[in-house]
């Protein structure tokens, strides 16, 4: 496969982004160095390109490279957060920042042996998301081992996955609780009101059925004419 083809199929690709790293080379100026009797280069930014788990990868200059995700971008054929996510990931390289991971960092994972990162790492693979969506070719390039890896990996996602589900589920029901505890204290405070003013209206006729003359009944009142 050509350089032209591999970056065909690398543009290409709508799964994850591509596995990118950059660096400088001097470029060699002959038209300067001629006039002035001396070797002149300047430094250029160049950019490997390698999709996840693949051998093949293309060099590009990263001006044009940054300028061709923009076209490829607007003809449909890559995705704009992997050309938004490869312009800021440049960004940081040039300010001296590591280039942004997305995922859990392989060098970080703690279910497996140093050997195994570096084995990992050295296929390109650098968070345990990529080594779950492995397929069978980048499986064979890892060698023996490579299918138990790709398993521990997806069940470990999956165990985080249900602990991110329960976290979410646990704060549910607390905003549930909180809502109803402060639902509680409206309808307390309401009835604890409305008994104060019950008690308030009693202690009123009570004090008015006191002010009123008392009236003598006599026999013929209780006598019929």
């Amino acid at each position: 496969m050509n350089a032209s083809a591999v970056a065909s199929d690398l543009m290409t690709r709508a799964g994850k982004p591509a596995f990118i790293t950059f660096h400088t080379v001097p470029r060699h100026l002959p038209v300067q160095s001629q006039k002035e009797g001396r070797y002149i280069a300047r430094d250029v930014d160049m950019v490997t390109v390698r999709q996840i788990g693949a051998t093949d990868s293309v060099v590009f200059e990263v001006d044009g490279w940054l300028a061709q995700n923009k076209i490829e971008v607007s003809n449909g054929r890559l995705p704009k957060e992997h050309a938004d996510l490869y312009a800021t990931s440049y960004e940081r390289w040039k300010s001296g920042q590591e280039i942004p991971l997305e995922g859990t960092p392989i060098k970080t994972w703690p279910v497996i042996s140093p050997a195994q990162v570096e084995a990992l790492v050295r296929v390109g693979l650098r968070t345990v998301e990529d080594l779950a969506s492995l397929n069978d070719e980048g499986l064979r390039k890892i060698g023996m081992g490579a299918v138990e890896l790709r398993q521990k990996a997806k069940a470990w996602m999956a165990a985080a996955q249900d602990k991110g589900k329960l976290t979410q589920d646990m704060t549910a029901l607390q905003r549930t609780n909180e809502q109803l505890h402060n639902t509680v204290a409206t309808l307390t405070a309401k009835m604890e009101a409305l008994q104060a003013e019950m008690k308030a209206t009693k202690k009123t006729k009570g004090r008015k059925r006191a002010e009123e003359p008392d009236q003598d009944i006599s026999a013929s009142d209780l006598i019929d004419e």
